[in-house]
């Protein structure tokens, strides 16, 4: 009798594992979009008419299969701090369409040599450093 009853529990902890497991591994996506750290870089910046633009090459990887739809937002923690932006979190324009809206294949890497993150000037027109500022994919469902 104690055999069956370990048995038993023995069988319904393997399907709850199973169940767990299937919840959060079966429905996550495969593959995303991710930026290319070593091809993509801070181009360069300017302060003009109380704004001030960054302009970044960026290269993105789509590895998914299927074709994704996103945005980029910077995050300028110095630069905001010190006056040069005055907007933290920015999000980029693509220079070659004006929009915010990047589509990538599934599958595809491309390079971007124009993304912009423009912000209002808040008083400074010195720039710390010309590193990449932290940047966040964020998908368009």
């Amino acid at each position: 009798m104690k055999k069956i009853v370990i048995i038993v529990l023995a069988v319904a902890i393997v399907i709850c594992a199973s169940v767990i497991g299937f919840l959060t591994f079966g429905n996550s996506q495969k593959g995303s979009v991710e930026i290319v750290e070593d091809k993509s870089y801070l181009s360069d910046f300017e302060v003009q008419d109380g704004e001030t633009k960054i302009d970044c090459v960026l290269t993105f990887k789509n590895t998914s299969d299927k074709d994704i739809t996103f945005s980029v937002k910077a995050h300028f923690t110095d630069d905001y701090e010190s006056g040069l932006v005055s907007d933290e979190y920015v999000i980029g324009i693509c220079e070659d369409t004006g929009e915010e809206h990047i589509t990538i294949k599934a599958g595809e890497t491309i390079e971007y040599k124009g993304v912009a993150f423009c912000s209002k000037n808040n008083g400074s027109e010195i720039k710390s450093d010309r590193l990449l500022p932290d940047l966040t994919i964020e998908e368009i469902e």
